[in-house]
């Protein structure tokens, strides 16, 4: 009895057991992420695009500021925006105009748009490569750009009709700002997009 006592004594504890059966048995093995290269080369494609319609946005505030002045073209602009509910005439366009143009508007517009677009386009490109630098770069341009065209098109543009006098916004102009906000928003969070799908952030290439 005393040796059936001791034997029992001197057994393992029932965690030891489980423990040794367990690591006995086989492990599965960890599958490998596999890359999803049409995330990047997708997102590429969207950005270039949008920066193609950028771009054509700010070649045309350049085209508008060297466009040739007329009678004929005030009555056209005056007639365009009767279109859109504004009650004017080609004099008061004539002044409203020639504010902006003594400020140069249009061409710093243009050209401080152009800069981020580009910056835009490249990172596009560099997504189609599955450069992992494309990131930053998109998202650097994005937020430039959407800041560039809130002081311009927003604060300048009002401030400049206030001291004129003349303001030529529509329900309708507000509506395009705020489809703009909501496009600018959906830029910058495009270059992210692979941070957040991890198929499309193994895609990515590492930095060299």
């Amino acid at each position: 009895m005393g040796r059936a006592m001791e034997t029992l004594d001197n057994d393992p504890p029932d965690d030891v057991l489980s423990g040794d059966v367990l690591s006995d048995e086989p492990v599965m093995p960890e599958i490998p992420l596999k890359p999803n290269k049409a995330i990047p080369i997708t997102i590429g494609v969207l950005m270039v695009i949008g920066a193609l319609f950028l771009l054509i946005s700010s070649v045309g505030e350049i085209y508008t500021h060297y466009a040739p002045r007329s009678d004929q073209y005030y009555e056209q602009m005056a007639t365009s925006f009767s279109y859109v509910g504004i009650e004017t005439n080609a004099s008061e366009v004539e002044q409203w105009d020639d504010a902006f143009q003594e400020r140069n508007y249009h061409l710093i517009a243009g050209f401080t748009t152009l800069i981020p677009v580009l910056g835009i386009g490249a990172a596009g490109v560099m997504f189609c490569m599955r450069r992992r630098v494309a990131i930053k770069v998109g998202a650097a341009s994005s937020i430039t750009y959407v800041v560039i065209s809130m002081l311009v098109t927003i604060y300048w543009a009002s401030s400049i009709e206030s001291s004129v006098g003349i303001s030529m916004s529509t329900p309708y102009a507000v509506i395009e700002s705020i489809m703009g906000i909501v496009c600018s928003m959906f830029c910058i969070a495009l270059p992210f997009i692979p941070l957040l799908v991890a198929a499309g952030n193994a895609a990515l290439k590492p930095p060299k």
